[in-house]
């Protein structure tokens, strides 16, 4: 099979099917069979994606009536249901996306499985991203609760708090433990603010992002556990404390993704870091190969 002959600048590492840069004393040549080319070009053309929303809420369509049904965003098939309740919504400090965002004092939304939520898996691993803010300060002992995550029981959970520093924790509880600590510390924000949570879960590893920045890596005896439950609010009074664009992802997330969805909101999927690199050279391959005939 006949092979592409593309050159590349060594300064600037971008190939190309242009002989004239063979003409300059800074080239490399790169040999690409056509299989390649051809590889590449389908990936192109096909719509592939890193990572899924399986389950995803703005909680643009509450309207704060009892028995309101969450809409989710997302493909997953564990329903998203409402806890019972006001389900309490707030307008007055909105997402750049505008809309809604959710009290969870009150009537809040769980999504729960005992066998386990629908197309979660820890051992390929899945992400989850939050918005939380806190209208009020607390100089008391009071802990406030934004959102719980159940592994197996009620009593083995990981809970996303605002403690009595007005700080944003992870708190663990029954049998559930991160690198020996029972709190986490997220971040911090001030009174009105939003903070943009990312939490990894793959095995016994659990990477914390803030905005989009990794701020470490712990780890975990998560590994083998099953994620049977999540939830607005928590066991503690939620007062003053909001949520928005809350989701999870079917598969581990990076950074960049990150980034890009505190950019686009919940999109229903991520692309492939690598997509956009193969749909270049697929679109090289064929400029090249149009330029023989």
């Amino acid at each position: 099979m006949d092979d592409l002959c593309l050159f590349a600048d060594s300064q600037s590492g971008k190939f190309k099917p242009d002989f004239s840069i063979a003409m300059s004393k800074n080239f490399i040549i790169k040999m690409v069979p056509l299989s390649v080319c051809a590889f590449s070009w389908l990936v192109f053309s096909s719509d592939a994606q890193a990572a899924s929303l399986l389950y995803g809420l703005d909680f643009n369509t509450t309207n704060g009536s009892l028995g309101t049904v969450f809409t989710n965003l997302g493909s997953g098939t564990t329903s998203i249901t409402n806890t019972g309740g006001w389900n309490n919504y707030e307008s007055k400090i909105p997402l750049p996306d505008g809309g809604q965002s959710h009290r969870a004092n009150g009537g809040t939304f769980q999504i729960s499985s005992s066998s386990g939520i629908a197309g979660l898996d820890i051992s390929r691993g899945f992400s989850t991203t939050l918005y939380v803010c806190a209208t009020t300060s607390d100089s008391s002992s009071n802990w406030k609760d934004a959102s719980i995550f159940y592994f197996g029981s009620t009593n083995d959970y990981l809970k996303i708090e605002r403690n009595a520093a007005n700080q944003w924790v992870m708190y663990t509880g029954g049998g559930i433990t991160i690198s020996g600590s029972s709190a986490l510390a997220l971040g911090s924000s001030a009174q009105n603010e939003w903070l943009n949570l990312n939490f990894v879960f793959k095995d016994n590893q659990l990477s914390v992002y803030n905005a989009g920045t990794l701020v470490t890596t712990f780890t975990t005896n998560l590994s083998g556990k099953t994620l049977t439950g999540v939830k607005g609010g928590g066991t503690q009074n939620g007062a003053g404390i909001l949520m928005d664009n809350f989701g999870i992802y079917d598969d581990v997330l990076s950074s960049e993704d990150f980034d890009y969805l505190s950019k686009n909101g919940l999109v229903t999927s991520i692309p492939e870091p690598a997509t956009a690199t193969l749909s270049m050279l697929g679109l090289a391959c064929l400029a090249a190969r149009r330029r023989r005939f």
